[in-house]
């Protein structure tokens, strides 16, 4: 687990990097750092950006122990810190110049700006992790009914199917399906027949979807595996792949149903997922009004929704 970031750490480390050795009292001339001097001059803070800095630091106990701590051990640039956040914004103004305290309000907000990608990034890693464990909880159940897989009918023509489908190879993959296959999700029927299945099949043609597995039980007739899939609308719209429990039931050697269920967590990725679709389908319908209707799981479906995916990747 990735440690936390602390926001007044940065600004403490900007403070000790740059130092207040060049902010002088009112008798001197105000804070100017030659090698930041264009971004200076285009800072435009105001009383509110001032307040709001000094109110976030007055929260925060951790840095002003810090600096106390320090500015009563000599250090002259924490006194002046400590002065300007108990200072008015006019009073700031005359002790320090414009420029200096322009220029540490703008280290404030940088501070803050990396403080919250980096805490998105956390939270992210923090669900996959949790994620994880939730998984491996849910298999360390199931494992006392399993031993080393024996290569039996059943996984062969799993793998074989899977093998094929990933490979892009049509003839062995529905070579693999019976003539009376259905796909099922929970107790929905999702996919009726082969022909049907061909649509889903032409989509991840275009998509270059791929399935990756973990074989979780296996018997005679069923095969078990924890499924993650991959596709080129997921991948470019930055989702996280599509995780499921699959189900295979064989029958005279051929996959005769698949059926499909939740993982452990299984909605807190749902709504992560839902929400980046739904911010296409939101910007799909605005610029070309296009809706989720209009992009079916068939051939041509696939690559408007490809060629529009693209679209919204390179403007967002």
């Amino acid at each position: 687990m990735l440690k936390k970031i602390n926001v007044i750490l940065l600004i403490c480390l900007f403070i000790s990097a740059f130092g207040y050795s060049q902010i002088k009292t009112k008798s001197a001339e105000p804070l100017i750092f030659e090698d930041t001097l264009e971004i200076i001059e285009n800072l435009d803070y105001s009383e509110s950006d001032f307040n709001k800095m000094t109110s976030y630091f007055k929260q925060n106990k951790e840095l002003l122990e810090i600096v106390k701590n320090k500015s009563s051990n000599g250090n002259n640039h924490l006194k002046d810190f400590l002065s300007i956040i108990n200072n008015s914004y006019p009073e700031a103004i005359d002790a320090y110049g414009n420029d200096a305290i322009n220029m540490l309000i703008y280290s404030y907000y940088q501070s803050v700006e990396r403080q919250e990608k980096f805490n998105k990034l956390n939270l992210q890693l923090q669900r996959e992790i949790d994620s994880l464990e939730n998984l491996k909880t849910f298999y360390t159940s199931s494992m006392d009914s399993l031993a080393i897989y024996p290569k039996t009918s059943a996984s062969v023509i799993v793998k074989d199917f899977i093998s094929a489908y990933n490979k892009k190879d049509s003839i062995a993959t529905f070579q693999l399906l019976h003539k009376d296959f259905a796909e099922y999700f929970n107790k929905d029927k999702t996919i009726s027949s082969k022909t049907n299945y061909a649509s889903n099949y032409a989509w991840g043609n275009v998509m270059n979807d791929k399935m990756n597995y973990i074989i979780v039980l296996v018997d005679d007739s069923e095969i078990e595996v924890l499924s993650t899939y991959h596709c080129d609308r997921d991948r470019l719209l930055n989702v996280t792949p599509y995780k499921s429990i699959r189900r295979f039931e064989i029958k005279d050697s051929k996959i005769y149903r698949i059926y499909e269920s939740e993982i452990p967590d299984f909605e807190t990725e749902y709504q992560e997922r839902q929400q980046s679709y739904q911010l296409f389908f939101k910007w799909a319908s605005e610029h070309h009004n296009l809706n989720i209707m209009d992009f079916k799981f068939n051939h041509s479906a696939a690559k408007k929704l490809k060629q529009t995916i693209i679209e919204y990747d390179k403007k967002n």
